[in-house]
């Protein structure tokens, strides 16, 4: 497929960063959607639909330059080579072209640039605007919020304002009365990795919207993590999304004893897998063999 070379690299830059900041466990969720372990089919045909916004960045990309490229010089005698005016990168102005870019975000064609800025800046200046921004009226201002707080100190160990993001939201869960907002809620939420989420995920497990399902599905293995295993009370649920009508929520349910908890072993989780031998989904078929393929010898689940 031509241009292949140049987005299969392209993923690949992007994919160690990931994999620097949510560690080898939760990155592994990542490789999943790619289908890198299937081979390079899956992973083209997904890049490829992103073909057109390669020019932009994403969330987890490092930015371009905040700078226009510089005009063609004339080579006419007398003629000096014009300005480029810099960009304004303050906060305020970050905030601003992050949410004109949302507003006019096409499908998945989005110019990410000023929001990975902020993810990147992760100072007390942006983590408080982007807290005053989830208590807004608006919506679209809640969801920019939202969207800063998920990733902001994207790739330093610890994150900052990573306790403080939990105690700002967890809270906001059980009153949220908007299905787009309860997503990105628990979206964002999930992406702290941390057990003080777990007790959230675990109640949303057998919400009634698939959307809501997907991100306990593909949030909960990074949240249950303990002592290299997982928690236990994790378990059930993600068994339960083995079986759900959607397909993605049971591909990350599936993949969690494949990649994130491989060696998590018992009867019930063994039958689970050989019931995903049979799914519809090619996919969940590959996960749900070689998840079993790595289980040689039992462990037991920590108490």
């Amino acid at each position: 497929m031509p241009g292949a070379p140049g987005l299969v690299s392209t993923y690949w830059r992007s994919f160690d960063r990931i994999v620097s900041d949510r560690g080898r466990r939760c990155a592994g969720r990542f490789r999943r959607i790619t289908g890198a372990r299937e081979g390079l089919t899956q992973l083209v045909r997904a890049l490829k639909d992103h073909e057109n916004a390669l020019a932009t960045v994403t969330p987890r990309r490092r930015p371009h330059s905040d700078h226009q490229p510089a005009p063609r010089v004339s080579t006419t005698s007398g003629t000096s080579p014009a300005t480029v005016p810099a960009v304004d990168s303050t906060t305020d102005a970050l905030f601003e072209r992050a949410l004109i870019a949302q507003a006019s975000a096409a499908g998945d064609r989005e110019d990410l640039s000023a929001l990975v800025k902020l993810h990147e800046m992760a100072t007390e200046a942006v983590f408080t605007r982007a807290l005053a921004l989830v208590d807004s009226p608006d919506w679209p201002n809640r969801r920019l919020g939202l969207r800063v707080l998920k990733e902001i100190g994207q790739g330093r160990r610890p994150r900052p304002f990573h306790q403080r993001t939990i105690d700002a939201l967890l809270p906001r869960v059980a009153s949220c009365e908007s299905l787009v907002e309860l997503r990105a809620l628990v979206s964002t939420l999930g992406w702290q990795n941390d057990a003080r989420v777990l007790p959230t995920l675990l109640a949303l497990a057998d919400h009634p919207d698939r959307g809501v399902r997907f991100h306990v599905a593909s949030n909960l293995p990074g949240c249950a993590c303990r002592d290299s295993t997982i928690d236990e009370r994790a378990v059930p649920p993600l068994l339960q999304l083995m079986t759900d009508p959607d397909t993605d929520v049971r591909y990350y349910a599936t993949a969690a004893f494949e990649v994130d908890y491989p060696a998590v072993e018992s009867p019930a989780i063994r039958s689970a897998l050989e019931e995903r031998l049979s799914d519809e989904d090619e996919s969940i078929r590959l996960c749900a063999r070689r998840a079993l393929d790595v289980r040689r010898r039992t462990t037991t689940i920590s108490p």
